[in-house]
């Protein structure tokens, strides 16, 4: 008998622990059984594999800590669950623990602790939604096997970045410094030529939570219910000004004239100087935005709603989002102050004139963590759990995308000369990137329209959406996801793909004669 390579001993495997509701039972034996046919270098437990006459919690917690690896399978029954609530406290007070979100079911996950991870399967999308759940299920599957393959991220020194997530990235007016806030308790000052840290400036405990840069030389930070000034060349502090709420933690910062708005999750004040701004009491402050150059501001909030005011009387209100608002950036331009928002559920939103004028486009399966404008205000880049994405401003389409496979963007900021976008991530990384704005191709016309629908939906299964409405959006953004350049014509880039092949022509017909405008006519000689 021919020798067999011998199988590592099962305590050096990794252990793969699934946390789930069992009304989901049947999907998440499913999705095991498709993992486990991919992931042979690992080890799956789960509740059925607990002996007769073994205490359930004491086997559950042995497990759980002995895992290297937590996969949480989310739907409504499994947030509402108390071993799922327990199970996911202690995984999050875990250290050296990957912990990966799965959806299976539309649920309010993003609201979660969890909703900081990358999710699975791909952009979020709840398994039970998926045309097809197979296939959502092989996506999970792959993305295990990645984790299982993969070496888990390091920790990053604080001399060379942070050592938990980043919260904000402020950028200074010349565009030469940055500062990114983070959960470790420090705020870093980063060159922006080198993408080199030039100073770390340490608080007295717990999360920065937002930072401020109004000039070249000071920064401000939030950290507990303090602001703390900053020499921001060498980041020694200068002073430390206490809200008059000291029980309640700020949460967002922003310039305004004669001041800096300060916002706790209850309250607004002014500083310095401490001026209360009335505000509504309800629903939690999750973020304001003012302008230098004027009093008024916005306020965001937990449950959606943006209220607009000026000074401290309440000018206009209104719900704009069906999840919490993540952050807002007030734009003046000749034709007055326009604010960009997005939100926890993946939409992005444009205010003009107020609340009641706003355009909201849906950008993302995953939530988004953090936006900034363009200086231009014709686009914006948003963090999402599973990528950054430029968003064009006026239609919603995305015009580039660069993926992530394993840390997710948390937050995120572009230079004044909108030239770079600065990012952190989950781990505490901080990056920087070039933006290129060339103009992409317009989308072609006619048939050759229908062949880039037709060929896109091959190359990416996900937009087959697009076989029903022609969606333009979903089309003028396929080249980014084929992470082709601006110049590349993407029709021909499918065409080369699959060659030979050409759609239906009874489809074409149809599609032609459904949606004469949005085909057109290809342009010839009179």
């Amino acid at each position: 008998m021919a020798d067999q390579k011998p199988q590592p001993p099962a305590s050096s495997r990794p252990l793969i622990y699934v946390s789930y509701s069992r009304r989901d039972r049947k999907l998440v034996e499913q999705m095991l059984e498709a993992i486990r046919a991919v992931v042979t270098q690992a080890d799956l437990f789960y509740d059925v594999q607990i002996r007769p006459g073994d205490s359930i919690s004491d086997t559950l917690l042995e497990r759980l800590n002995e895992a290297s690896i937590v996969l949480f399978c989310l739907s409504p029954d499994a947030l509402k669950s108390r071993y799922c609530q327990r199970e996911m406290e202690i995984g999050l007070r875990s250290t050296g623990k990957r912990l990966v979100p799965i959806i299976l079911k539309p649920c309010d996950w993003a609201t979660s602790p969890l909703a900081r991870f990358m999710a699975l399967p791909s952009d979020a999308k709840p398994v039970s939604t998926w045309k097809n759940p197979e296939h959502a299920i092989s996506d999970i599957a792959r993305a295990v096997k990645a984790i299982v393959v993969s070496p888990a991220p390091q920790a990053h020194p604080s001399q060379s970045g942070h050592t938990d997530r980043v919260r904000r990235i402020a950028i200074n007016p010349r565009g030469t410094r940055a500062v990114s806030a983070s959960d470790d308790g420090t705020a870093v000052v980063w060159d922006l030529a080198t993408l080199q840290p030039t100073a770390v400036m340490r608080h007295r405990g717990g999360p920065v939570t937002d930072v401020l840069l109004s000039n070249d030389d000071t920064v401000v930070t939030a950290n507990g219910n303090e602001l703390c000034h900053w020499d921001l060349r060498v980041g020694t502090l200068l002073g430390r000004a206490p809200t008059e709420t000291p029980a309640d933690a700020i949460v967002s910062i922003s310039e305004i004239s004669g001041g800096t708005l300060v916002a706790t999750s209850k309250h607004v004040v002014l500083m310095p100087g401490g001026d209360a701004l009335t505000v509504r009491a309800g629903s939690p402050i999750t973020t304001v935005a003012g302008s230098k150059s004027g009093n008024r501001w916005v306020a965001g909030f937990a449950d959606g709603d943006c209220d607009v005011y000026e000074g401290s009387e309440l000018a206009a209100t209104a719900k704009v989002a069906k999840a919490p608002i993540v952050q807002i950036h007030a734009q003046r331009f000749a034709d007055g102050l326009r604010y960009v928002s997005c939100s926890a559920d993946g939409h992005l939103q444009v205010m003009t004139g107020g609340p009641g004028h706003v355009r909201d486009f849906l950008v993302s399966a995953a939530p988004l963590s953090g936006i900034a404008p363009m200086p231009d205000g014709k686009c914006a880049a948003v963090a999402a759990f599973n990528a950054i994405k430029l968003i064009d401003l006026s239609t919603g389409a995305i015009l580039r995308e660069w993926p992530f496979a394993n840390d997710p963007p948390t937050a995120i900021a572009v230079t004044p000369d909108g030239a770079r976008i600065v990012w952190g991530t989950a781990s505490g990384v901080v990056s920087a990137r070039s933006i290129d704005l060339t103009t992409q191709r317009p989308l072609p016309v006619g048939e050759d329209r229908l062949r880039l629908a037709y060929l896109a939906v091959l190359e990416l299964p996900e937009l087959w959406a697009v076989l029903e409405s022609l969606d333009e959006s979903a089309l003028a953004g396929v080249g980014s996801q084929l992470q082709l350049g601006p110049d590349q014509d993407v029709l021909q880039a499918l065409q080369s793909r699959r060659p030979g092949i050409e759609p239906p022509p009874l489809w074409m017909a149809w599609m032609t004669s459904l949606y004469p405008s949005k085909v057109g006519k290809p342009q010839g000689p009179r």
